[in-house]
């Protein structure tokens, strides 16, 4: 929905645009679009059926464009000319698309959108260029002069007269190879670069009297030329190719050479100068001279200057107005004077910028014709780029203040004045143009203030002092508006005599910091103060709990200690009855009879009561007692509590079946209480009018005996 929200703000500006869905193989056009074919289309048309409204020749190119630009891990771009089936009454019709695949959010390509336009005329104007250019390769064959041309960065030799094949002296196997392949002896030197800058800047270059060295049968020599190269443009305005044409002159410009070694030792002197001094000719600003320091000030040997002109000589000076400056000088004669002109120059390789105070001064001959040009200069470059450090730091302070929302101040103290930036002129309510007096800042601040501020300004201003001011204080909001606490920072500096002359600084408004200070103040106020509650609460909560551990340590101790006598005292009555009835079963079992077997009975029943009262007395020091669990045979258990509940079974009629029972590890006393509690229930909850039977061991019980069987296992 987005793209194509697009794509109509781009119909509706006038440009021609398409989509194609690779999900359902179909492309949506516009109307212009249609135009452009040629023949009448719906607005969503299959593949195949565009397909066919493109030019027989161009279909498979087309095809395979889409395809490259639709394919995972491609760029996704598209970019590409194809002429429609249906031509112009005067031609080929020409489309040119280019569009961008999309992604969905698995990363696979959905769809291809993008503009297209008709480049007609664009194609048929490079057709015609190409027929243009094999009549420019006639016409350069017939040139009066030697001439080239040079194809691309590269400088491939696309062509070359005879002349400029015999200067090279190689044939015409040069052809096609690059300049630096073809003419091995032109590596390092300024035809390379000049050429190269030509395809850089697009703009032409001219030089006369450059001398070169050519290879001619395996001898090299130094030749001099007057030479120029000029650009060639494409369509889209960029430079293809340079054209270069070039004249031998080498024997006027020998000629010259001695007549300028004649002169160069009137001006020998010069060189010895600490000054960068260079003397050009008038005429064709020529080197005629140039000593160690102007060497060394644009980069060269003096050798590479003398005998060239300044743009040949110095190419990356060109546009930047030094030779326009040198031919007003021949032309007025009149001085010139810069200070710190700015130049870039090529040192080591590089381009460097440097600085330079310069005079041009123009000197006559003996028939005062405007002969040379004497050039002085001076290298200042590091006291501007120091200069210029100090001003870019003073930008970046003003920038930081402005960020962190500070206000700049500064007094004269010889005068009293006061200058404010604007953000702390609107703090204190002060118009712009207002001339601000020590009483009219003043006025501004709380008046219990004033002192303080006051005071700190003395101090920072008082010579041996630390020179420095660290303040805070408060705007007076009937004054300002609004109530402001300004934290103030300043240095004083002071002059030779030690005096103080000035003081400046930031202010900060740091109202909103003191109030988050103050709030977390009493915060942390409140906080403390309800800690202080907490820990009064918590300590009579442990006051009342640790009388209430003595309590229960005491009363522990009383229940032990009656435990114990209780346990003592109830044996004595047991043990009379187990002496008496085994008196009774000695001395009259046979006049008992039946009665034998209650005796018996009744004296397991006081066993049983004297090891209850054993198991209390147990119980009651289980504090200080060792772990109780020891092999525990269940069906032992369950006798001793049906022989305890034979009366009660007996009475009620019930039936109790038992099973065999596993031997378990626990208490048998606890044990022995489970199973009685169990029967007990079983025989007291029984329904009326039914016997009572009892299965001894419930589901839940053999559960839980089946559970601490598996627990003692593991």
């Amino acid at each position: 929905m987005k793209e194509k929200y697009k794509l109509f703000n781009f119909e509706a500006a006038g440009v021609t645009t398409w989509e194609f869905d690779l999900i359902d193989n179909n492309f949506s056009i516009c109307d212009s679009f249609k135009e452009m074919i040629g023949h009448p289309l719906p607005d969503t048309v299959a593949f195949d059926q565009l397909l066919e409204q493109i030019h027989p020749d161009d279909q498979n190119l087309f095809v395979r464009q889409i395809k490259e630009a639709t394919t995972s891990g491609s760029a996704g771009l598209l970019e590409i000319e194809f002429r429609s089936r249906y031509g112009k009454p005067d031609g080929d019709n020409w489309i040119y698309c280019k569009g961008v695949t999309t992604y969905d959010q698995q990363n696979h390509p959905n769809k291809l959108s993008g503009i297209a336009l008709d480049v007609t005329k664009q194609v048929r104007d490079r057709l015609m260029l190409q027929s243009s250019e094999e009549c420019f390769r006639n016409l350069v064959e017939h040139a009066p002069v030697a001439t080239c041309l040079f194809i691309g960065r590269q400088m491939l030799i696309e062509y070359a007269n005879k002349q400029m094949i015999s200067y090279w002296g190689k044939g015409r196997s040069v052809i096609g190879k690059p300049l630096t392949e073809a003419l091995p002896e032109m590596e390092g030197q300024p035809f390379m670069e000049l050429i190269d800058q030509v395809f850089i800047t697009g703009k032409a270059c001219e030089s006369k009297n450059m001398f070169t060295v050519l290879e001619f049968d395996g001898i090299r020599s130094e030749y001099c030329f007057n030479f120029t190269y000029r650009p060639l443009m494409n369509i889209q305005g960029n430079v293809y190719a340079v054209i270069g044409t070039a004249v031998d002159v080498t024997s006027q410009v020998l000629a010259q050479k001695e007549l300028d070694d004649v002169q160069r030792q009137i001006f020998a002197s010069y060189e010895q100068s600490p000054v960068a001094i260079a003397v050009i000719r008038a005429s064709d600003l020529t080197f005629m001279l140039a000593n160690s320091f102007y060497g060394q000030l644009v980069g060269r040997y003096p050798s590479q200057l003398v005998g060239r002109k300044l743009l040949e000589a110095l190419p990356e000076l060109d546009g930047q107005g030094f030779e326009q400056l040198l031919e007003k000088v021949a032309l007025t004669g009149e001085t010139h004077a810069s200070k710190e002109r700015m130049a870039t120059i090529v040192r080591s390789e590089k381009l460097k910028t440097i600085f330079i105070d310069f005079t041009y001064q123009l000197q006559k001959d003996n028939h005062q014709n405007n002969a040379s040009i004497l050039v002085t200069a001076v290298d200042v470059t590091e006291q501007v780029l120091s200069r210029n450090k100090i001003q870019e730091a003073e930008i970046s302070l003003r920038g930081a203040v402005e960020l962190a929302n500070l206000g700049t101040w500064q007094i004269d103290l010889t005068t009293g004045t006061r200058e404010y930036s604007t953000r702390l002129k609107n703090w204190y309510n002060i118009d712009e143009s207002e001339i601000i007096t020590k009483e009219r800042a003043y006025a501004c601040i709380r008046l219990q203030d004033r002192s303080v501020l006051s005071t700190a300004i003395n101090k920072a201003t008082t010579p041996g002092g630390s020179g420095l001011i660290d303040v805070e204080y408060v705007l007076d909001a009937l004054q300002c508006g609004k109530e402001r606490i300004l934290h103030a920072i300043g240095r004083t500096y002071f002059n030779e005599t030690g005096a103080a002359i000035k003081i400046s600084g930031l202010v900060q408004d740091v109202t909103g910091q003191r109030k988050v200070q103050t709030d977390l103040r009493d915060q942390v106020e409140q906080r403390t103060q309800q800690l202080a509650t907490a820990n009064q609460e918590l300590a009579v909560i442990n006051q009342q709990l640790t009388e209430s551990n003595d309590k229960l340590l005491t009363s522990n101790d009383n229940l032990q200690q009656f435990a114990f006598i209780a346990s003592h005292d109830l044996q004595e009555p047991l043990r009379k009855i187990q002496s008496f009835g085994n008196l009774l079963s000695k001395r009259y079992s046979a006049e008992l009879g039946e009665g034998l077997s209650l005796l018996t009975r009744m004296q397991a029943a006081s066993k049983r009561m004297s090891v209850l009262i054993e198991d209390l007395l147990v119980f009651s020091r289980v504090s200080s007692s060792q772990d109780r669990m020891q092999p525990v045979s269940l069906n032992a258990i369950v006798n001793i509590v049906l022989s305890d509940l034979d009366l009660l079974i007996s009475e009620t009629g019930a039936s109790v079946i038992t099973d065999i029972l596993p031997e378990i590890s626990g208490d048998s006393i606890q044990l022995t209480q489970l199973f009685q509690n169990l029967l007990n229930n079983a025989l007291k909850f029984r329904h009326p009018q039914r016997p009572a039977k009892s299965g001894l061991i419930p589901p839940l019980l053999q559960a839980m005996i089946c559970y601490l069987m598996l627990k003692q296992q593991i």
